[in-house]
């Protein structure tokens, strides 16, 4: 008995070739398009187990092979999904010799694009997962859409470099100076402004003005010493071509330290600030590259050995006793964590924890690891301050002068000379807490001491680990223990006079 055919399946009459005949006025393109829209005649493969499709495309027959997989010819369904997959070839076929025809007619030139959008074609019918794992370790990927990237990248760095152009284009403008072979920029003159922009720069981050004058009274005697060569250095590129007066300055400075006896801090003070003059006269197009002399180690100084100051337990309570809340908070931090005016500038509030006592941050000059128990005397003074306080740092006003203001403190309270040596600072009740904790543990725990002032020494980091903060807490307790600044007195009994009693 004859199956019944399916409406899928195309009229065997429909399948024939024929030559169409064209009216006048209808071009074959017209035709092509009439053709089209007839189903594609399909003939079983057994070979192949699938259907072979033939046609014509500009005068040249392709074949092409759909449907792979069915179980027969009388496979319905695969047939139907064959005669879709037969149009999807057509029409392929026939848009890749639209390309490849007009390649031909424009010289050529376009075979290479024509097979790259072949390829283009085939990379996204893959699944997509497989697209976007090729597209992400770049490989397979299709050259057209590797110069698409390309492009985008290249578009983007022109977009920087413009961006980069314009900005300087605008400080040479605010400098008023067309090129940097101007040669009328007197070195003071320029001074002035890098001083005047170390001073912008600085208020915004709260430093003190000591410390921002600092840069003005270490640059002046640079600009004297070029000034006093022979001939003198009054101009930027005199600079840039006499840069052996660099290198004779580093050597100036270290001959005066060595007269002087003055310490090697001072003299890499004033090798670093002109050391910074000089790369703000590259930055701003005065120089054209820096000073050869001028290389990483052109300022480094060796520091001579720290002679740390103390005090003593009795002067601490005296101070204590005399100073306001402010002060004792400041006192507080660097007896219990060891902070200097740094480290209080730079602690935010998030790095506290009053439910719990502790203050755990990274510090900022090391970078290391730092973890510190509240005293209860600490914790009060410290959530009396974060009240008054809702900025992210919690000493970040007024705090800016706060070593000066401590110093002064210490020497009026303990009668101090201001020109007396050693003065003691804000640095010396973390040397204190330090030299406390080390007769506390006694040796028996060395990293403890090294938690406490968070030392960068990276062969300590395994001490910073959750379980070995025990041996910390329990030391930074006996040192408030020994401290005691909520009650000088408090727990300790009045020894009994063993003399007798006088007779009445």
């Amino acid at each position: 008995m004859a199956k019944k055919q399916s409406p899928a399946t195309p009229d065997p009459d429909q399948d024939r070739p024929s030559t169409p005949t064209l009216k006048s006025g209808t071009s074959p393109a017209s035709a092509t398009k009439s053709r089209r829209k007839r189903p594609p005649k399909l003939s079983w493969y057994p070979a192949r187990n699938c259907w072979r499709y033939r046609v014509k495309i500009e005068g040249k027959e392709q074949v092409f092979y759909v449907g792979k997989g069915a179980e027969g010819p009388d496979d319905e369904v695969a047939k139907a999904d064959a005669i879709l997959e037969a149009v999807t070839c057509r029409e392929r076929a026939e848009a890749d010799s639209r390309i490849v025809q007009h390649a031909i007619s424009v010289g050529g030139g376009l075979r290479k694009v024509a097979k790259q959008v072949e390829e283009l074609y085939v990379f996204f019918k893959q699944p997509y997962q497989v697209v976007i794992d090729k597209i992400f370790i770049e490989e397979d990927v299709p050259q057209l859409l590797l110069d698409a990237a390309q492009g985008e990248v290249r578009k983007l760095e022109v977009k920087i470099l413009k961006e980069r152009i314009e900005e300087l284009e605008a400080m040479l403008a605010a400098h008023g100076r067309a090129a940097v072979t101007d040669a009328n920029a007197n070195l003071e003159e320029i001074k002035t402004k890098w001083v005047e922009s170390i001073k912008n720069e600085k208020k915004s981050a709260r430093q003190s003005s000591s410390h921002i004058g600092s840069f003005e009274t270490n640059i002046e005697p640079f600009i004297e010493f070029l000034a006093e060569n022979d001939p003198p250095i009054l101009l930027t590129r005199d600079l840039e071509a006499n840069w052996r007066a660099v290198a004779d300055y580093r050597e100036h400075i270290i001959e005066e330290m060595h007269e002087r006896e003055l310490s090697k801090g001072w003299a890499k003070g004033r090798l670093d600030k002109a050391r910074l003059f000089c790369e703000y006269l590259v930055k701003n197009a005065y120089l054209g590259v820096l000073p050869r002399a001028i290389d990483r180690h052109w300022s480094r100084i060796g520091k001579d050995e720290p002679s740390p100051t103390f005090f003593t337990l009795d002067e601490i309570h005296r101070l204590w006793k005399k100073a306001d809340p402010r002060m004792k908070l400041v006192m507080a931090l660097g007896l219990n964590a060891g902070y200097r005016a740094a480290d209080l500038r730079t602690l935010e509030r998030d790095a506290v924890d009053f439910d719990r006592g502790e203050i755990r941050r990274q510090r900022n000059k090391t970078k290391a690891a730092q973890a510190h128990k509240l005293w209860p005397v600490t914790r009060t003074l410290l959530e009396d301050h974060a009240k008054t306080t809702p900025d992210k740092l919690l000493f970040g006003k007024g705090y800016s002068n706060i070593s000066r203001e401590l110093t002064a403190f210490v020497d009026a309270t303990l009668s101090k000379e201001k020109n007396e040596d050693p003065r003691r600072t804000a640095k010396s009740f973390r040397s204190t807490g330090a030299q406390e904790l080390e007769r506390i543990v006694l040796g028996t725990a060395p990293h403890v001491v090294d938690q406490y002032l968070a030392h960068g020494d990276k062969r300590l980091a395994r001490h910073y680990r959750e379980q070995e903060l025990t041996a910390l807490f329990e030391a930074i307790d006996q040192l408030g223990e020994h401290f005691n600044l909520d009650g000088p007195q408090r727990g300790r009994k009045k020894r009994s006079s063993k003399r007798p009693a006088p007779d009445a």
